[in-house]
């Protein structure tokens, strides 16, 4: 999925549900290939600030964007982990101004190839059971303490 789909997804769900109280968002990360970083992250403030102006009781999440062993279209990976880098700081730095939260998936940090599928992009089965303890983890905590911000502490 790409990030341009991601208004038009919540829109159309908000259209037959009440609004939540949360929404956590993961994406963007199929758009670091072919968006200029500083374009990417504008957008993704943008719809960030339209959601949460439209939503003022719901709790935006953002799941930070996680590394590959691969990056498709990628000329550089090492350019396109930079920019991964770049994307997430940007989005927790700007939802730590306007009362959103996020959630860093350190478990990833190191791109063991245990935790991807063979094509190098998608989580193995591993990887997958990580990541939804990460997200399961982060919203317990989130619930129960809502003055927290991120998802691990950072140290």
């Amino acid at each position: 999925m790409l990030w341009d789909m991601v208004p038009s997804i919540i829109t159309a769900l908000l259209n037959w549900r009440p609004p939540p109280s949360i929404i956590l968002i993961h994406c963007g990360g199929n758009d670091l290939c072919n968006i200029q970083n500083g374009k990417l992250l504008y957008n993704i403030k943008d719809t960030l600030r339209q959601l949460m102006s439209s939503l003022p009781n719901t709790t935006v999440i953002w799941s930070y964007i996680l590394p590959r062993r691969i990056w498709r279209n990628a000329m550089n990976k090492k350019a396109i982990e930079r920019s991964r880098a770049r994307v997430n700081r940007g989005v927790r730095s700007y939802l730590h101004k306007v009362g959103g939260k996020a959630i860093k998936h350190t478990d990833f940090d190191d791109i063991h190839p245990t935790l991807f599928a063979d094509d190098g992009v998608h989580l193995s089965y591993i990887g997958n059971d990580i990541f939804i303890n990460a997200i399961q983890s982060a919203l317990e905590l989130f619930i129960k303490y809502p003055n927290r911000f991120l998802y691990p502490d950072e140290l």
